[in-house]
């Protein structure tokens, strides 16, 4: 399968239903955002928009621009005014109505933040290093190289390593990379409630770590940190320089089962589990068979006339091979 770039979302999704990461990453159809991830993305603009403050009061500035949200001054901050233009911003994006219980939890969510450990979470107490930083670095290494023939065009490169990191904040000569979750504290691929143990594992952590530690070679010390939102709280993760070697094996892996896949397969086989059921769009009757899913659809499809017959015939035409849209984004 094409895998151009890796990014901790779509090694996630590929471990969680390689049929999936092939509708988003390959045929070019994302799955539209649920409410609750769209209630997650108007939380997380809170918080941007209180880094985005703190930062401008850092540089001694009199106003900074949202780029969604427009301008602030920085002689006063209100997070449940900026709340309510972030819930009119992305209330159309969610796939169900967001209701005005849910505009509750979300201001509860913000003030658990503002009250947790004295404020050790919320952005404004921090020294801010750097907010929403997007990361697209090439791996130079031999096994880093790709060749794929994509609809009857040519793809060569390198692996890139993308994301986007909520939060960077500033501890003397260390840099933490700061990041927030709304939902629930556990691996949906495997189930595991991700504790301590787990999260010194956890590819996303590890991932991100790797990836600072190349961007930013000068600084020895960059550590991890997650806030569980309603599930857990802080946890801290520490990660030493030693461990970029294994972490670098692990997405070489990864790339090289994404690479060699070339019949995924599916979450549940009749689309019979929840996620299949709530957070899929390829669940829905497929146009061309409409006694079967989407999903089972492709499959069938893939099974018969292989891969590169679907990816030539039902891929997204506007889909450039590549690119990558996040979830809630308008």
């Amino acid at each position: 399968m094409l895998v151009p770039y890796i990014r901790s979302s779509s090694a996630g999704t590929f471990s969680l239903c390689e049929l999936q990461y092939f509708f988003i990453y390959v045929l070019g159809f994302p799955n539209p955002s649920g409410k609750k991830a769209v209630m997650g993305t108007i939380y997380h603009k809170v918080m941007e928009v209180a880094a985005q403050f703190k930062k401008a009061q850092q540089e001694g500035l009199k106003e900074f621009v949202d780029e969604h949200l427009g301008p602030y001054p920085v002689d006063y901050y209100s997070p449940h005014d900026v709340c309510e233009q972030a819930i009119e911003y992305y209330r159309s994006t969610s796939a169900k109505p967001i209701t005005h219980l849910d505009v509750r939890d979300i201001h509860r969510w913000i003030d658990k933040t503002i009250e947790y450990d004295e404020g050790s979470c919320y952005p404004l107490n921090r020294d801010i290093f750097a907010i929403e930083l997007e990361f697209d670095i090439p791996i130079e290494k031999d096994w880093a190289y790709y060749e794929f023939d994509y609809a009857g065009e040519k793809l060569t490169g390198q692996l890139a390593l993308k994301g986007t990191c909520d939060l960077i904040v500033r501890h003397g000569e260390s840099l933490e990379i700061f990041d927030y979750k709304t939902g629930q504290r556990k691996d949906f691929a495997t189930g595991k409630e991700k504790d301590y143990d787990y999260l010194l594992e956890d590819f996303q952590l590890n991932f991100y770590h790797y990836a600072m530690s190349k961007k930013f070679p000068e600084i020895e010390d960059i550590f991890c940190s997650i806030y569980f939102v309603n599930n857990g709280g802080l946890f801290t993760v520490p990660f030493g320089r030693e461990k970029l070697p294994s972490t670098e094996e692990r997405i070489r892996k990864k790339f090289e089962d994404i690479k060699a896949c070339s019949n995924p397969k599916t979450l549940s086989k009749g689309n019979e589990h929840f996620i299949c059921k709530y957070c899929c769009a390829q669940s829905a009757p497929s146009k061309f068979d409409p006694e079967l899913t989407h999903c089972q659809f492709i499959k069938k499809q893939i099974e018969k006339k292989g891969i590169d017959f679907v990816v030539e015939n039902y891929r997204n035409p506007s889909f450039v091979p590549g690119t990558y849209q996040a979830p809630g984004s308008k």
